[in-house]
């Protein structure tokens, strides 16, 4: 399954949230810092620092 990831920051923190083409499976975590949300990215879904792009 193809997940797209986007970064948001919410005011306070970090959402990584993430979705699936039609919305079937999407979600989000919360995180201090951007560069916490990238490592969680990383850790739970392989998402390596070289995939991100700027939208």
């Amino acid at each position: 399954m193809l997940l797209n990831f986007e970064i948001q920051f919410d005011g306070s923190g970090y959402l990584l949230c993430y979705s699936s083409e039609g919305a079937l499976l999407y979600g989000d975590s919360w995180h201090v810092s951007e560069n916490e949300a990238r490592q969680a990215a990383l850790e739970e879904f392989g998402v390596q620092p070289n995939e991100w792009r700027h939208a």
